[in-house]
């Protein structure tokens, strides 16, 4: 039993992280080759957000067919769609030399292959993260997502500093990196695909019952709106990812910019917010055992990322207070995130959750996308220190607001 059990988490966590290195690796890839044929950085980060966009759709339209769909069989034609789509713009990409001259029209190509990617991974992630928890009990819960959430940190910060390498050591074309994320897209596969238990629900086919599965997230999300217990729940997951996702995403430019850290600097700090969500990953498992009370963590996470942006704020130049800061902030960051969903599965009975996971990634997807739009612009006309203030106090502010026992009222 205990064999077994270790077995299917080594293949679930494999799988998750290829899965998330290959997402790394793509926006990157997208991001990087936009920008290259058109000189543009506004169609460079179009890339990501159109990322948003497509998670947004998926998100909304999907969610409801989540609970009632055979997931083994769909994961296998979502990804085999998947697999056709990064082969025919490899092999465009080749077709077209290598995009050596900059064009409008093949970066709206560009973008047009990054959004249908994306709307694709995020609907075999989103079977891949429900299904986790038929496949886990609560207690082993703990420990998979610790380890999923580590992985993907990771991976996030890892992958374009990879790709970066492979760029400027060989001579390697930036889109022919994309084969590294499908060849991560094939070790995924093979290691999930056993893993998927059918719903117990069945999905009949009726015109009504599709349109009513076609709405399901946006009645969902009707259905949050209206409860005071869920508004609350939503209220701190949008402030987390709007303005703790905008942080982690301008540490860069702020190091560069405001501190005037090196390369190489900037290259151990953003190591140091790998290593905070590896803590906030593997090492707080034994405070999630003892301490249950989900809700009392995702409060202190939020009040010590708000004391972290402080310090960002203050500009101290120096690079370990800054390496100290980073690593607390990035271990808060996953601790806030890995709590708030363990607060959702822990009180939605299975046969519901697709909808309501798919609701509260709406929200998510949908905060993340303003937040980065808004944090750019706020630090580019009104500078760092104002806008780092700014998310300290509503960060802190917000660790006030309460938590109650989500309901579900048919």
């Amino acid at each position: 039993m205990v064999s077994a059990l270790r077995k299917k988490t080594s293949y679930y966590v494999s799988g998750h992280s290829a899965l998330a290195l290959s997402e790394s690796f793509y926006d990157f890839v997208f991001a990087a080759l936009a920008f290259k044929i058109s000189g543009s950085a506004l169609i460079g980060g179009s890339a990501y957000a159109l990322g948003y966009l497509a998670e947004i759709f998926v998100s909304l339209f999907c969610g409801g067919f989540l609970d009632y769909i055979d997931r083994k069989k769909f994961f296998n034609i979502t990804m085999t769609f998947k697999f056709t789509t990064f082969l025919t713009f490899i092999l465009l990409s080749t077709f077209y030399t290598h995009f050596d001259n900059q064009n409008n029209s093949k970066a709206i190509l560009v973008l047009a292959f990054a959004f249908l990617i994306d709307m694709i991974h995020h609907t075999s992630r989103l079977m891949v993260n429900l299904s986790s928890f038929q496949i886990f009990d609560p207690e082993s819960q703990i420990k998979v997502q610790g380890l999923v959430t580590s992985m993907g940190g990771v991976s996030k910060i890892s992958a374009p500093i990879i790709a970066g390498s492979l760029l400027s050591w060989t001579n390697i074309n930036i889109e022919n990196l994309l084969v590294i994320s499908l060849v991560l897209q094939l070790v995924a596969f093979f290691a999930l695909k056993d893993l998927f238990l059918n719903s117990d629900q069945i999905l009949k086919g009726s015109r009504s019952e599709i349109f009513d599965l076609l709405l399901g997230t946006a009645k969902t999300i009707y259905k949050s709106l209206s409860n005071s217990n869920w508004r609350q729940f939503l209220i701190l997951q949008s402030i987390g990812g709007t303005f703790i996702g905008t942080v982690s995403l301008l540490f860069f430019p702020l190091f560069r910019g405001y501190f005037h850290f090196d390369e190489q600097q900037c290259g151990i700090l953003l190591a140091s917010s790998a290593i905070g969500m590896i803590i906030g990953g593997f090492f707080l498992n034994p405070i999630y055992r003892i301490f249950s009370r989900y809700e009392i963590i995702v409060k202190a996470s939020l009040f010590l990322s708000g004391a972290m942006c402080a310090i960002f704020a203050s500009l101290i130049p120096s690079l370990a207070v800054m390496i100290l800061t980073v690593i607390v902030f990035s271990t808060c960051t996953v601790s806030f995130f890995r709590s708030l969903r363990l607060i959702l599965v822990s009180q939605i009975e299975k046969k519901d959750l697709g909808k309501w996971w798919t609701a509260s990634d709406f929200v998510a997807c949908m905060s993340g996308m303003i937040g980065v739009m808004l944090g750019s612009s706020i630090m580019d006309h009104l500078g760092a220190p104002i806008l780092f203030k700014s998310i300290a106090l509503i960060l802190c502010i917000s660790s006030a607001i309460p938590i109650s026992k989500l309901t579900i009222r048919e």
